[in-house]
């Protein structure tokens, strides 16, 4: 019995590489940095524009004010009445009255407005208040 064997080749295909895995992980960086840029340079709840200032400096152990161009006010990030303002910083400071008050108005706020905020936070009793402004570029 002789039985020969044959051998057929079966064609082969040309190896290729699966973009799955890095689809996938090119699709979560899109994300990460999507959902991280949407928090940059929002401050006190929402996007102010801020004026230039060459002395501009970071401070730290702060209550923040913002106030937008139209619309609420915000002490760190709870929205206020300007009547109420005095009351929220009071409370955000725990009722301590050296606490620095950053007010960071939109640089399109009318200037009374702005005043009116500050008065509110004095007649509270805070007196140690600054202006927020970004840092100016070059010269």
């Amino acid at each position: 019995m002789s039985e020969s064997l044959i051998f057929t080749r079966r064609p082969r295909r040309p190896p290729r590489i699966d973009l799955t895995a890095l689809v996938d992980g090119v699709f979560n960086l899109l994300i990460f940095f999507a959902v991280t840029a949407s928090f940059a340079g929002r401050q006190a709840g929402f996007a102010v524009k801020l004026p230039e200032a060459a002395t501009a400096q970071s401070l730290k152990g702060h209550v923040i004010v913002g106030i937008a161009a139209e619309g609420p006010i915000r002490v760190d990030a709870t929205t206020v009445a300007l009547n109420q303002v005095g009351v929220a910083v009071t409370r955000h400071s725990g009722g301590n009255r050296e606490t620095q008050i950053v007010v960071r108005p939109d640089k399109t706020v009318p200037y009374q407005r702005v005043v009116a905020v500050m008065d509110e936070i004095r007649l509270v009793g805070y007196y140690n208040l600054a202006l927020a402004a970004v840092k100016k570029r070059g010269p």
